[in-house]
């Protein structure tokens, strides 16, 4: 049920990575380009983690979610809170985006540096 709307999300984020950082790569700075890709990619890696023990008894140990879930078990606070950072992590570029469009009226990082 939420794979399709974590594929779509990834596809907005890795959208929004390439318009971000881009530029870089058309104009041959592979050394930021590929920084920036591995740093993106870190929050993409631990969503997936986070997606993949969602059910497995490893998420009730490392997920520590009944404070904010109260009401419910253990195992769904775990489940819900699994599936709340995978949602988070899947979105940073998007997040990040919207951050650097609200202060700079653009995202692409490397026109904004190249019109300096």
């Amino acid at each position: 049920m939420h794979l399709p709307y974590l594929i779509v999300i990834n596809i907005l984020n890795a959208y929004c990575f390439w318009l971000m950082w881009g530029g870089f790569y058309i104009e041959c700075n592979f050394n930021v380009f590929y920084q920036m890709l591995v740093w993106s990619s870190l929050p993409i890696v631990l969503a997936v983690g986070l997606y993949l023990i969602r059910s497995s008894p490893l998420a009730m140990k490392l997920i520590n979610f009944e404070q904010l879930a109260q009401g419910t078990s253990k195992e769904r606070a775990s489940y819900l809170g699994a599936l709340i950072g995978t949602y988070a992590l899947s979105s940073t570029s998007i997040i990040v985006a919207a951050v650097v469009f609200a202060i700079n009226g653009s995202i692409d990082i490397w026109a904004m540096g190249a019109n300096t």
